[in-house]
């Protein structure tokens, strides 16, 4: 489990120190007071897939790859490298990015073949260094992206799920949970927030639902916005589970696309898939009404809250334990 996460020189935040770290860490705060940028930083350890660098920003309209890599960099200062330290049960794993930038000249027979009409070429080379070792290498050439990589590439324990639920990986999970023969229990915990779900499965990469009173199977495209955040959710808790091993799971804005009656059940689910499972959970909310419902629970301090501040003088994360955030609350105090 991560007990603490240093971050220095990453996107919005100069220096940050977050320590208190427990099973469950919500964190609250006004629009740009990096909440989402600690769930992202968090996110860079699973660098073995090239496409996380996108999905972490995939609501934010960057477009090219060079755009993302380089908002990694503090104001953009790509001579600056960010540095992200997890504090695993005393074991530290420091994740550090370089940028190099190479600008060379195009000879003719390239003029010619490429039809440039610029007489030089850049480059751009990002590299994650995971323990100062060489891991991931990204060189970007002229829009074209190339990726590799300096060690065998495995299976992260880091599971991102930003703000909007993207259905791209859910025909995956619903494969592994088949495998993991929890395919049943997706189902009884979805019927919960849809009492005619009869049936989940996939064909190709196409996910269906059966349900009682449907004659035929429907895309799940025809669900609603909250059962498919739900069913993205609650199928990367049980994954997780599947895969007996430590798993971190990152959910940014928690409370998006779902209803105040969804919402409730969804805080009973996590809870109990969390204290059933070996999962850490991180995530974000501006929702009165989660913390509400989710303090109301039998936490048995297994949750840390965090307030995210953005001062003069930089980020700030003031930390709440259950006891003084249920306090909070009952006073009405506002901490989100």
């Amino acid at each position: 489990m991560v007990n603490k996460i240093e971050i220095e020189k990453f996107k919005g935040i100069e220096k940050i120190k977050i320590d208190n770290l427990n099973k469950i860490n919500i964190f609250v705060g006004a629009n740009n007071s990096k909440k989402t940028t600690i769930l992202e930083a968090i996110s860079l350890f699973n660098i073995n897939d090239v496409e996380n660098l996108r999905r972490i920003l995939s609501g934010r309209k960057y477009i090219k790859y060079e755009e993302i890599l380089n908002s990694f960099f503090y104001n953009l200062n790509t001579e600056v490298n960010p540095v992200i330290i997890l504090d695993e049960e005393n074991k530290k794993k420091e994740l550090k990015i370089s940028c190099e930038k190479k600008v060379t000249e195009i000879s003719f027979s390239e003029k010619e073949i490429f039809n440039q009409e610029n007489n030089i070429k850049q480059k751009s080379i990002y590299k994650f260094f995971l323990n100062d070792e060489p891991n991931i290498e990204i060189n970007i050439e002229n829009n074209s992206i190339g990726f590799s990589s300096s060690n065998n590439l495995r299976e992260s324990n880091i599971v991102y799920i930003p703000t909007n639920r993207e259905i791209s990986r859910l025909a995956d999970n619903i494969r592994k949970l088949q495998n993991y023969k929890k395919i049943d229990e997706l189902t009884e915990i979805l019927k919960c927030y849809d009492k005619n779900l009869q049936k989940i499965y996939v064909d190709g990469y196409d996910i269906y639902v059966d349900l009682d009173n449907v004659d035929k199977s429907l895309s799940i495209g025809t669900m609603g916005e909250g059962f498919i955040s739900s069913l993205i959710i609650i199928s990367n808790l049980l994954v997780a589970g599947g895969n007996n091993r430590g798993v971190i799971i990152l959910i940014d804005e928690i409370e998006n696309g779902l209803h105040r009656t969804a919402l409730k059940k969804l805080v009973r689910t996590i809870l109990k898939l969390i204290k059933e499972y070996d999962i850490q959970l991180f995530m974000t909310t501006h929702s009165e009404e989660f913390l509400k419902e989710f303090y109301k629970l039998d936490l048995k301090n297994i949750a840390s809250l965090y307030r995210m501040e953005n001062e003069k003088s930089g980020i700030k994360a003031i930390y709440y334990s259950e006891e003084e955030a249920k306090e909070l609350l009952a006073e009405g105090w506002e901490i989100r």
